[in-house]
């Protein structure tokens, strides 16, 4: 025979509050800006694809060409110019 399973309900290990990424239409970055970014110089967005709970962005920098970088932590080093 088989173990008898117990009945402790799987609802009290829920987490109380529900983690909410921030929507990818609250950041600011749109295709044609034109950014600083702290490391590679000035910039302008070529793409913007909202990616889960971010935006992947491609963007052009004078100096060191097409980098790809996710809003979120790019917001942190670019501004717009």
């Amino acid at each position: 025979p088989r173990p008898k399973r117990s009945q402790t309900s799987y609802a009290s290990y829920a987490p109380t509050r529900s983690y909410q990424p921030k929507p990818a239409s609250d950041l600011s970055f749109r295709v044609g800006m034109r950014v600083h970014h702290k490391a590679f110089g000035m910039g302008v967005v070529r793409e913007v694809t909202p990616m889960g709970g971010d935006v992947l962005l491609n963007v052009r920098f004078e100096k060191v060409g097409d980098k790809l970088m996710m809003a979120k932590t790019a917001a942190q080093f670019m501004k717009e110019v």
